[in-house]
């Protein structure tokens, strides 16, 4: 691999998967020091790469104002890259860095989806993966042919300020949690079909105060779960409340995270804060599961698992989401204390 002088790094969405970069930004830095080092994501999700130290200039792509590729492709042409790494591989960045480029530019460097492998799993159930690999490390593979065997770190990261750290003082101050170990909640999903029930969920914040933990509920302003647990129960609802950063510097607070297969799960590791992940129409092959090695991935051993690649279609079980709705409170609150010991009261 040549020595480049200018790098980019495509990755538009989603959030988990933008957190999933890290590492491979830090190595491609670590690996071309004097190269400019920029990044391309999606407008909404840039904030969260505010303060990495490792990046030169964040480029972005606003997706809902439905922008033209062509003048982004102009631009990018115009910073004249020696080496492109598409992490996305999707129709929008193949598209995009065709009209930079070209079509079959040697510069432009791909992730392995797994597509296919993916797809055989999910509607045969053909396991086809020899070994679960992570998506993180799946990105790294770009970087091997410049390091050779050497195995490249993995962890990811995020880096919260001062400021963020400063933010979430009101919510672990909060008369019900202060000066309680706590523990962060993540009932909510990018689709409905990987949530575990809210009913499951009130069920083991209510069994985690009844021990002393103080519980704190985190999602998107538009998710409606954290709302409707905190109005029975005396969990905190920071749902909404933070930045991606105040949200990573909440959950370093915590002892421990509960998240259903989402951005949660990945925040809270960047910032080793450990999680039980309970996955239920997507599986670990898929590269998306906690790497920590006190983190856990919960699932059940089921014929219709996996059913979905993220999350999007129908359950086809006769029983409606019975890979999440067998996963019992009892169950992840043993899990929970097996790593946190319940507080003294």
């Amino acid at each position: 691999m040549p020595v480049p002088t200018k790098i980019l790094i495509v990755r538009f969405s989603s959030l988990g998967d933008l957190i999933l970069t890290t590492p491979f930004i830090r190595e491609a830095r670590h690996l071309f020091k004097e190269a400019k080092l920029d990044l391309l994501t999606a407008k909404e999700f840039s904030p969260l790469f505010a303060q990495n130290p490792h990046l030169n200039q964040i480029l972005t792509y606003d997706r809902k104002a439905k922008e033209s590729l062509g003048p982004l492709a102009k631009q990018i042409r115009a910073e004249n890259y020696d080496l492109v790494f598409d992490l996305h591989r999707s129709p929008r960045s193949t598209l995009l860095l065709a009209l930079a480029f070209g079509p079959f530019s040697g510069k432009v460097k791909r992730v392995d989806k797994r597509s296919l492998k993916r797809n055989l799993l999910i509607t045969f159930q053909l396991d086809l993966f020899p070994e679960v690999v992570s998506q993180r490390q799946a990105c790294l593979k770009l970087l091997q042919p410049k390091v050779g065997k050497l195995r490249l770190a993995d962890h990811t990261e995020l880096f919260p300020s001062p400021e963020d750290f400063e933010a979430v003082k009101p919510i672990i101050n909060d008369p019900k949690v202060s000066g309680k170990p706590l523990i962060a909640i993540g009932p909510s999903a990018s689709f409905p079909l990987k949530c575990w029930p809210k009913e499951s969920y009130l069920e083991l914040c209510l069994a985690l105060e009844k021990l002393g933990f103080g519980v704190v509920l985190l999602g998107g302003s538009f998710d409606l779960e954290p709302a409707w647990i905190a109005a029975r129960s005396q969990a905190v609802d920071a749902s909404g409340r933070l930045s991606f950063l105040g949200t990573s510097a909440l959950l370093a607070n915590c002892k421990l995270s509960v998240s259903n297969d989402s951005a949660v799960v990945h925040f809270s590791e960047a910032v080793k804060t450990a999680v039980v992940a309970l996955f239920g129409p997507t599986a670990a092959q898929f590269g998306f599961g906690p790497f920590l090695g006190n983190s856990m991935l919960l699932a059940l051993d089921l014929p219709c698992r996996p059913c979905s690649r993220n999350g999007i279609g129908k359950c086809t079980n006769k029983e409606n989401l019975a890979c999440l709705k067998g996963i019992k409170p009892e169950m992840v609150l043993e899990l929970v204390l097996e790593r946190v010991p319940a507080p003294s009261h």
